[in-house]
């Protein structure tokens, strides 16, 4: 069934919507018409049969349905109001599949086949009616990537990518390329070598062919794969090692990686059963996903890092590294390190996986409880949500420490930093509360630290043009292109109490850097540990200023300030006392000293809203910078501190250069030819 126009002529979505579309002859829209309605039977057969597993998923098929019917009618005639409801429909399958893009029909048919690949069968056996649905997806799919050859690379790569999927869903081992493949029982002998493989892929360990003990087998797409996958988050250097080898899980060491502990095959499979469970075949970790040997793919992999994690089905955190497994009471060094921030942050789900003898009916409860999946019965259970007290059918066993991310009973700043970080409603301390996050862990290459965060910031700089050590140039270059971007400079007083950075005085010193352990700070008494000295994290800056940054790390901005000294408190100057002076004792001052110093107001301190601690009302919640004048018309932070607001209303704009005071050595970029 077509429709037409008055003149005879078939129209299609582009033309409903505005646009024009090169159409070889009515016949062969006619085609596509059919194939589609065609393809709807297809879907609604699937649909069908999506039971209680499939959850939402049945929703979503009959909205995907909708929609291809819709595009089936637009096709039919020209109705610009079927366009919009499209439109409309189109944005709600994005939003529920994370696929982002244009809206016309190609478009709408890609959500539709995407649907038939993320409801889950309640069978356990692919009968003959499911692969007779997935034959005909892939079969519609092509039918429309043939007329359309000149189409954008990307949606033809895209397209094609959802056919090897299709085929990979439904048992084809082959659909997918596989560019290295170790056989099960050759695992161990020697260190996984991926140095041949082309670089600048996305590669994700094949979970079926390792749980059965077929073989090692890593897959290539050019493209993020439209089939499900699940990513690894854990820690290079990990808990002590205890003797898990043997003839059927030997120890992996992957060449290029030798640094990080030897990986388990035992806590290997168990993180690819914790895959499984999640309905992905495909998992992603950084020591099989990375060629180790080649900085060209490492820096093009850094650059997708942020995508590669908010794009992925589950993020499966393993606390203790990939040696062992880590039980719920032993403290972790995981939440200190830099790229495990991404890592928690960025995907939609995530679930920590741990050393479990108890089995399923244990729940682990605080408020409410929670039940612990079992991933390995009597091995390893997984949790979504870190609880405090636990049963056994219904009987409490008593209170349960819960030490795996930290140890909340010496110190929960990493912790406060990273629930202010997961909070997706308020932008702004959100932002804040990633920047203090970064400054309290650490990372083997200094400039980790940066990268580690920027996606997380909605930014992306290109890794290849910074060497390892380059910290505070990368640093500088994110900050830039933050305020270009029109976003407050929300770095600001993220630490109260920590000495400002020497070379970029606007921030406070960085963590030494380290392949394993804690972050720790410099300080005159020796390294402290960063998450002892920063101060309270159970907060955000609030009216933070924008403005622009220079190469050197200037941070120029207006604000309200005022001349100033700083009156210490007490001996080590941790606690101060800002008194504000009149411009004529300033120019008094700045011709006997030549020295101007101003208190600069930066932002107010808004607690984090989320009633674990309870709300505290404050005398001094303006937070002020203290600056003193190293050159003409150049300034550097010497520490913030806070205020009454009353003793800044009536200071005046004025407009600042803070930076410094120390020059930063430029790092010299070796290409290797």
């Amino acid at each position: 069934m077509v429709g037409t126009s008055s003149n005879g002529e078939v129209k299609s979505a582009a033309a409903a919507s505005g646009r024009t579309e090169n159409v070889g002859s009515s016949q062969s829209t006619t085609a596509q018409i059919n194939a589609l309605l065609d393809f709807t039977v297809a879907l609604q057969r699937r649909s069908e049969r999506t039971g209680e597993n499939g959850h939402a998923n049945g929703d979503f098929l009959s909205d995907a349905i909708t929609a291809a019917e819709i595009a089936v009618q637009i096709k039919q005639m020209e109705r610009p109001e079927l366009a919009e409801r499209l439109d409309s429909l189109s944005t709600l399958l994005r939003a529920r599949s994370g696929y982002s893009g244009g809206i016309d029909l190609d478009h709408a048919i890609e959500i539709a086949e995407r649907a038939v690949k993320l409801t889950p069968s309640d069978d356990t056996n692919i009968d003959y009616t499911f692969m007779a649905d997935l034959e005909q997806a892939i079969s519609h799919i092509r039918n429309f990537i043939e007329p359309r050859q000149d189409t954008n690379e990307d949606i033809l790569s895209t397209l094609t990518n959802e056919i090897a999927c299709l085929r990979f869903y439904g048992g084809d081992t082959s659909a997918i390329s596989c560019v290295f493949e170790v056989p099960f029982q050759d695992l161990g002998k020697t260190a996984l070598v991926l140095d041949h493989v082309p670089p600048q892929r996305f590669r994700y360990l094949d979970c079926r062919a390792y749980v059965q003990q077929n073989a090692l087998r890593v897959l290539e797409f050019n493209t993020l794969p439209a089939e499900r996958y699940a990513a690894l988050s854990y820690v290079w250097r990990g808990l002590n090692h205890e003797e898990t080898s043997d003839a059927l899980h030997p120890d992996l060491v992957v060449q290029g990686a030798e640094d990080a502990d030897p990986i388990s095959a035992a806590v290997l499979r168990t993180a690819c059963l914790a895959s499984l469970s999640y309905k992905c075949h495909l998992l992603w970790l950084d020591r099989l996903s990375i060629m180790q040997t080649n900085s060209s793919d490492k820096s093009w992999q850094i650059k997708n890092m942020y995508r590669i994690y908010s794009s992925c089905e589950v993020c499966i955190i393993f606390p203790g590294g990939l040696r062992r497994l880590a039980s719920l009471e032993e403290e972790t060094s995981w939440i200190q390190r830099a790229w495990t921030l991404q890592e928690a942050i960025a995907p939609q789900n995530v679930i920590c996986v741990f050393s479990w003898p108890e089995g399923q009916t244990v729940r682990i409860q605080s408020h409410f409880s929670v039940p612990v999946a079992d991933i390995e019965v009597g091995v390893s259970g997984s949790l979504g949500h870190m609880r405090r007290q636990s049963t056994i059918d219904g009987r409490s066993l008593g209170p349960q420490p819960i030490n795996i991310f930290t140890d909340h009973t010496r110190v929960r700043s990493p912790l406060e930093a990273l629930l202010g970080a997961l909070d997706r409603r308020n932008k702004h301390l959100r932002a804040n509360a990633i920047w203090r996050s970064a400054l309290l862990r650490t990372s083997s290459r200094p400039v980790d630290m940066i990268f580690s965060i920027m996606g997380l910031l909605g930014v992306s700089l290109e890794p290849s043009s910074f060497t390892k050590d380059d910290r505070h140039h990368a640093t500088i270059e994110l900050a830039s292109a933050l305020l270009a971007n029109g976003d407050p400079a929300l770095w600001l007083a993220i630490s109260l109490d920590m000495d400002p950075n020497p070379h970029l005085s606007t921030m406070p010193i960085m963590p030494e850097t380290s392949v394993s352990g804690r972050a720790y700070i410099k300080t005159p008494n020796g390294l402290t540990e960063a998450a002892m000295i920063v101060g309270s994290s159970w907060w955000w800056l609030e009216g933070a200023p924008g403005g622009s940054m220079d190469e050197d790390g200037y941070f120029k901005f207006t604000a309200k300030a005022a001349p100033a000294r700083m009156i210490a408190r007490n001996a080590d100057k941790s606690s101060c006392e800002i008194r504000p002076y009149s411009e004529e004792q300033e120019s008094a001052i700045g011709n006997k000293e030549h020295r101007r110093s101003f208190a600069v107001v930066v932002g107010e301190k808004r607690q984090y809203p989320y009633g674990v601690y309870g709300v505290f009302q404050y005398k001094e919640t303006t937070v002020v910078m203290f600056v003193e004048e190293h050159q003409p018309g150049k300034w550097h932070n010497v520490k913030y501190t806070l205020v009454n607001g009353d003793l800044v209303k009536d200071w005046r704009l004025r407009e600042f250069e803070v930076g410094g005071p120390k020059p930063i050595k430029r790092e010299v970029k070796l290409i290797s030819s």
